[in-house]
């Protein structure tokens, strides 16, 4: 009995030291996993409170004397408003007045239905995007157009048009709200050919171009050979459609949305704001129509309703908040490990 007893004890005690050699190396491989996230994280090196309202798209415009321009849009106004890192200053422009000039029949706002079409014209702009010329493209939602406007914002050099929707007849069934409010947030320009992030409905990237132009599709080698082409094709015309020539829907049933598009390193980062994630893509490989990012990064707590971004020539990234009150609402952060 007291053998058997023995015995017991110690497969229990040998129990015991393997239950506990199991806890200690999961908890060194979970610390491991845990620094490797650390290491990948994104984090706040100086935080701004731009005056403009519901910030919805940022784009790198120059560098000045060690200091970089960023151009930023919100959602309700047609205004441009550059913000130098260096000195703290900020300039505004407005092209209300142009696109009322040349788009609305309203002169002033004197009545009820001229103050509506007025403020439809000049309000929901999501992504800005900066020509090395230095010419401003914007995307206005609802209307699915990109406005290209001249480097000193005096003149609308063209409008350019395209249809995210198309015959799909799935998205032609659902409410009209729906559509309006899930289409371009963001785009990258490739050349002649825009890559367009879909907001849902779904989440996806769309490459449009003049028709019958072959697709793209995203890699480093596309990126390479965008900064040596240039807009040859319709570049006299004011206003032109391009058509969808391709489409790549984020892999899986994800919650996220799509809110701006960047360049890094040669690899696509998409912001989702409900997410409140960074998500990195290698490629958007024509021949295939889903996708899944190699590396998502959560972005800090402190970033709320996070909508708009810009990669700077030191590495780091900007992102604007689009938050209605005076608040802080652009970040400049680094990826951890990195210098900027």
């Amino acid at each position: 009995m007291v053998h058997w007893n023995l015995i017991k004890r110690r497969q229990i005690l040998f129990l015991q030291f393997g239950l506990l050699a199991c806890l200690v190396l999961g908890f060194t491989i979970f610390q491991g996993m845990e620094g490797q996230a650390n290491s990948d994280r994104l984090e706040i090196i100086e935080e701004i409170r731009l005056p403009i309202k519901e910030v919805s798209g940022l784009a790198y415009v120059r560098s000045v004397d060690g200091a970089f321009d960023i151009a930023a849009v919100g959602d309700k106004k047609a205004e441009i408003l550059i913000y130098n890192t260096g000195l703290k200053t900020t300039q505004l422009y407005s092209f209300a007045e142009l696109l009322f000039e040349r788009f609305s029949l309203c002169f002033d706002e004197t009545s009820a239905d001229c103050v509506k079409i007025r403020k439809k014209i000049s309000s929901d702009w999501e992504a800005i995007v900066v020509d090395n010329d230095g010419s401003f493209h914007i995307m206005q939602e609802h209307s699915q157009a990109i406005i290209t406007l001249n480097s000193d914002v005096s003149e609308i050099l063209s409008i350019t048009n395209f249809d995210l929707v198309g015959d799909d007849s799935k998205l032609k069934k659902s409410s009209s709200k729906i559509q309006s409010n899930s289409l371009g947030e963001g785009f990258i320009k490739q050349g002649e050919n825009f890559i367009v992030a879909k907001e849902m409905y779904p989440l996806s990237f769309v490459e449009i171009g003049e028709s019958k132009a072959v697709a793209k599709g995203f890699s480093q080698a596309t990126q390479a050979l965008s900064k040596e082409s240039t807009d040859a094709k319709g570049q006299n015309l004011f206003r032109r459609k391009l058509d969808v020539l391709s489409k790549w829907e984020l892999s899986g049933h994800s919650k996220c949305d799509f809110s701006e598009l960047a360049v890094r390193n040669g690899k696509l980062l998409a912001l989702s704001q409900k997410c409140k994630k960074l998500m990195v893509f290698s490629e958007l490989p024509t021949g295939k129509n889903k996708v899944v990012p190699e590396q998502v990064f959560p972005l800090p707590k402190k970033i709320n309703s996070p909508e708009a971004l810009a990669v700077l020539p030191d590495g780091t990234i900007a992102i604007g908040s689009d938050i209605k009150k005076k608040k802080t609402n652009l970040f400049i952060l680094k990826f951890h490990g990195e210098s900027p």
